[in-house]
């Protein structure tokens, strides 16, 4: 199905569903709208309220019932309707008669593959379905390409989403018509209910309706001349391109984005464009005229860059945002709106010329490196705001209707300081102050070492005084103009680590795979090319097989050879950070090198702690997992088939991607699975797997290792000296290590890694270890997504006594906190586990963000 196709199929969709919601059964009869008393104060009343106006939606004798779930026959119909399906097939189910109302809608299903029976021969009409069973119906239905499991890791209950239903709901998630609850959970074993069907299909009109989608990376538009795209436009993949295009509609970023980049070129959008994804290397509008943006990226900072002759009326933020101009001939942006449902502590760069600026929302961080604002206004209810002019920075007029803090060297023409505003304070002096709360806002204060936002950027600081004697376009060029690898190929990686199957260098490709020769006996000697632009400054570092640092350099030529030792087994990355010659702009190219691991190397046999009640009492239970990582350099995908069996060719398990629960009761404390992986019908790789779930020895908890929760003002400490979080910390521990002690006692000791459990109810003694099998590292590189990527870190001498080695950080709207047991392994030079302990980490009031709540779950057994 081609993308217009797919979107044609939406509106057919949601046409008739809304249509089709009136004549469904008796539940969905008609009624007086002014009847509709069981509306009332439900959360999805303004939206079903909306469609009952439109006559979309009817009642039955006065009543909605939005809290009924829908049947599987009732779903049925509505997309037979949509698609207007009427060939049937012969069908039979042991729970579903010829005389049942559905079973021709049933038959016509079954025809067009979107519905089956399940095992044990029926179909379950009357069963209200779950929310991940409706998922699957309409991405099959629609022929929608399944979605990246990657796309599903935002979300906290992402283990309760079946295997078979992840490429489906990832397919809803990246056309943002399913966003998960206010708590970040899919709940997709609920049912799904009429007011959630209004709900999610309200927004499915709103995210695809008429539109035009592209959920395929490449370049769409004209080469030359104008195309006109009436209604909305939709972008749900990384790496889109389109140019000479007027879009009448709306046009939407969605998730799908993800970290990825998206690039518009001579665009005029009509309608509102919404950003919901993008990552580092931005969003970018070149020659493009935009009326209204609205930045609502649920996780992370997207970065939109404005170039050339572009003009944008409006941005209002409702999420962290960097937003940049460069090498501009028009107006840039002009309004900012900095909305009052940004959340609090959230960072935002501005880098340009801008018209208007206001902050709306209290608490926020305001960065101004370089550029100027005509007027900044700080509304009454934007308390606490922070602003950081860069020495190249200018406010002509700044009103404050609320207290603001003004840091740094820039310049501000005047200033108003109104009542509400008083006790403000700058660390530099405006030109001019007035207003009635003028005198106490004068008292300069000084500025923490770390404002400028730029300054934890590789290369040491920002470029932004220097001055490129190029044309605009040479000098806001932040690409590398060559890249190879002597020792072997550059594969391409896309936005999700995945191989695309294209080689070499492209200049808009960011992250590579260089694998290594398998059959490496001794360490060689390697290295990587690199050529950049001609005005762009390069700076590199290399890390080595488990994290360590193993050094960093700039470029002082265009070209230049990075020397690296690669050894036999060993991974490194080599970031390449790009900053463009006028400063404004930059990107990091990766290549990790990788050697191929077989299948006995990125497999292994997980495990984790369930918890339940029973007579008062929580009970914990260990549930076993398959792990897939990275095979010969290839990263498993959720679209790959895995089947496991066992002597006899005994099929243990079926699935797709690289993870999934394994039967409980069949597995020894060793033995031998077969497991066998296929792509596209084609064998990728096939095996034996022996596993070791046998005990790695526990050892004494004072082995000089140790976990402490931070404290109220370290998490605010933290969050302020982290320009990069987007919202603050929730709560944090970090990992003390004394190495002396350590190595007294365990001298084989050259690597730790650490697992964290969060407690599920009271607990009062320590959990047992994990096996070999639990504890098995480096199953894909470091840096890769993923389930399997425990990683062991180097244990450095020179870390002294009791020395923090790792920190943990949490932002999360769950405001209930839980102590955790914290696992610790430890490893010898070969990568063998030696040992294990498990630590407990206990949080109280005082080691907790405001508004948290500390559960205390470890309640130890007396003596």
């Amino acid at each position: 199905m081609s993308l217009h196709q797919s979107a044609k199929k939406w509106i057919s969709l949601i046409v008739v569903l809304a249509l089709s919601l009136s004549i469904l059964s008796t539940a969905w009869a008609s009624s007086s709208p002014a009847a509709a008393d069981d509306l009332k104060g439900h959360w999805a009343e303004t939206q079903m309220r909306d469609w009952i106006n439109k006559g979309l939606l009817k009642g039955d004798n006065g009543s909605y019932y939005p809290n009924r779930p829908i049947t599987r026959a009732e779903l049925i119909t509505l997309i037979n309707n949509a698609l207007k399906l009427t060939e049937k097939t012969e069908i039979q189910f042991q729970d579903l008669k010829s005389t049942h109302w559905a079973y021709a809608q049933v038959a016509i299903a079954v025809k067009a593959g979107y519905a089956g029976g399940y095992s044990d021969h029926t179909i379950r009409p009357d069963q209200a379905i779950t929310r991940e069973e409706s998922a699957v119906m309409v991405a099959k239905a629609l022929q929608l390409a399944a979605g990246s499991s990657d796309q599903l890791a935002p979300f906290k209950d992402l283990a309760s989403v079946a295997e078979w239903s992840k490429p489906a709901v990832a397919a809803l998630v990246s056309h943002s018509i399913i966003r998960g609850d206010t708590n970040g959970n899919l709940a997709p074993k609920a049912k799904l209910t009429r007011a959630e069907a209004v709900t999610m299909l309200n927004q499915a009109t709103t995210v695809v309706g008429t539109a035009t989608v592209y959920s395929k990376a490449g370049v769409y538009g004209p080469e030359t001349g104008t195309e006109t795209l009436h209604g909305d436009v939709v972008v749900s993949s990384p790496d889109v391109t389109l140019r000479n295009l007027v879009i009448e509609g709306n046009l939407t970023l969605t998730e799908g984005v993800g970290e990825g980049e998206a690039y518009f070129k001579k665009v005029t959008v009509k309608g509102t464009t919404k950003i919901q994804g993008g990552g580092q290397n931005s969003v970018h509008f070149e020659d493009s005229v935009l009326v209204r943006i609205i930045v609502d990226k649920r996780t992370g900072t997207v970065r939109v860059v404005a170039f050339g002759d572009s003009s944008i009326d409006t941005v209002v933020v409702n999420t962290p945002v960097k937003l940049e101009e460069a090498g501009i001939t028009d107006s840039g942006f002009k309004n900012v709106e900095l909305s009052s449902g940004l959340p609090s502590g959230s960072q935002v760069q501005l880098q340009g010329q801008f018209e208007n600026v206001a902050v709306l929302s209290s608490d926020i961080k305001v960065s101004i490196p370089s550029g100027s604002v005509k007027q900044f206004n700080v509304g009454t209810g934007a308390a606490d705001t922070e602003i950081d002019l860069g020495g190249n920075a200018s406010i002509a007029r700044l009103v404050l209707d609320a207290v603001a803090k003004l840091l740094g060297p820039g310049t501000i023409d005047r200033a108003t300081v109104n009542g509400g505003a008083q006790g403000s304070t700058f660390e530099t002096r405006p030109k001019t102050v007035d207003g009635p709360g003028k005198e106490p806002a004068i008292e300069p204060v000084r500025s923490t070492p770390n404002s400028n936002p730029d300054s934890g950027n590789p290369g040491g600081g920002s470029n932004n005084n220097q001055t490129c004697t190029g044309t605009a376009e040479a000098c806001r060029d932040a690409h590398l103009a060559g890249l190879s690898f002597n020792m072997s190929t550059l594969n391409q990686l896309d936005a999700n680590y995945y191989t695309t199957g294209q080689t070499g260098f492209a200049p808009d490709v960011f992250a590579y795979s260089a694998i290594t020769p398998g059959d490496l006996q001794a360490p060689e000697q390697a290295s990587v090319s690199v050529t950049k632009s001609v005005y762009s400054k390069v700076y590199f570092v290399i890390m080595g097989n488990n994290g360590e640092f193993i050094r960093s350099d700039n470029m002082v030529s265009d070209q230049a050879f990075i020397d690296l030792t690669v050894k036999p087994g060993e991974d490194k990355i080599v970031y390449i950070n790009v900053r463009s010659g006028d400063g404004l702009s930059t990107k990091e190219y990766r290549i990790y090198i990788q050697h191929p691991r077989t299948l006995q190397e990125a497999v292994k046999i997980g495990s984790t702690t369930t918890y339940s009640v029973q007579n008062g009492t929580t009970v914990t239970s260990s549930v076993y997992h398959l792990e897939i990582g990275t095979i010969a350099g290839d990263r498993i995908r959720s679209s790959d088939k895995v089947t496991v069996t066992q002597s006899g060719n005994q099929t243990v398990v079926n699935f797709t991607g690289g993870y999934s629960q394994l039967p409980g009761g069949f597995l020894a404390e060793s033995g031998t699975l077969h497991i066998k992986i296929t792509r596209n019908g084609q064998d990728l790789a096939e095996g034996d797997y022996p596993y070791d779930l046998s005990d790695v020895p526990t050892l004494t908890p004072d082995l000089g290792v140790n976990v402490r929760a931070l404290t109220k003002q370290e998490l605010k400490d933290a969050f302020r000296n982290s320009p990069g979080s987007p919202e603050p910390y929730s709560y944090a521990y970090r990992v003390y290590l004394d190495v002396n002690k350590l190595q007294s006692i365990l001298p084989a000791a050259q690597y730790f890694a650490l697992k964290t459990e969060f407690m599920g109810g009271q607990l009062s003694s320590l959990p047992g270890g994990l096996s070999r099998e639990g504890w098995k590292v480096k199953l894909s590189p470091n840096g890769y997504p993923g389930y399997v990527m425990t990683n062991a870190t180097s244990i450095n001498s020179s870390r002294g006594i009791d020395q923090p080695v790792m920190s943990w950080f949490f932002t999360t709207t769950d405001k209930q906190v839980n102590d955790a047991f914290v696992r610790v392994a430890f490893y010898n030079a070969n990568m063998e586990v030696i040992g294990q302990t498990v630590l407990v980490l206990q949080f109280d009031d005082s080691h907790v963000a405001d508004g948290y709540i500390p559960q205390h779950n470890w309640v130890p057994a007396q003596p």
